[in-house]
Formats: C-alpha cells, structure tokens, sequence
C-alpha cells in the first residue's frame, strides 16, 4: 500500500523514476499470482480506559485522558500500555456527555 500511495501521489508528474517504481511493484505482484490474505483470530483485544471532567480547568474547560493497552478477551491482564493521552478540552462544552 505504501509503494502504491507513493506512485499515485508521482502519476500527475510522472518521471522514468516512476515508471521503474511501477514496473518494480508489477514484478513482484507477477512473482506470486495466486497470494492470498488470511486472517484469523486471536484472543488479543485492544482494552481502554478513558474519562472526562466537566468544567474543571481554568476560563470553563474540560478534559479527558485515556489509557489504551493489549489484553487477552476474557482474561483480566494488563500486556503493556500502547498509548496513553492526556489533553484539555479547547471549546468550552455544555455538559458532560459533549466532554
């Protein structure tokens, strides 16, 4: 997908440097015709936290944070934090449920 977003992004102003790119991508499609995709589950699960606060920072703010980790379904474990954000609200919202 990364190879195909770039040549698009050259195909207005198309150079000999594209048409290798192009040719290159073609190759390495033709070296195995019949590829295939599959996908199975697993028993990992993306697992959240989050929670606003209504109307506690300075001029009428609010804010929110959340904690994003991996986790087995069904299972109560913490597998390492993947993100975790923190940030004020810029507009100032009418209620809890718009924080």
């Amino acid at each position: 997908m990364v190879a195909i977003n770039s040549i698009s992004g050259e195909q207005a102003k198309a150079t000999e440097n594209t048409a290798k790119k192009v040719t290159c991508l073609l190759n390495y499609f033709a070296t195995d015709p019949d590829a295939t995709l599959q996908y199975s589950k697993s028993g990992m699960v993306l697992k959240l936290h989050t929670d606003a606060a209504y109307l506690v920072e300075p001029r009428a703010r609010s804010r929110h944070g959340a904690h994003y980790w991996r986790g087995t379904l069904g299972i109560d474990d913490d597998n390492g934090a993947i993100k975790n954000n923190a940030s004020i609200i810029k507009p100032v919202v009418s209620s809890v449920a718009e924080a």
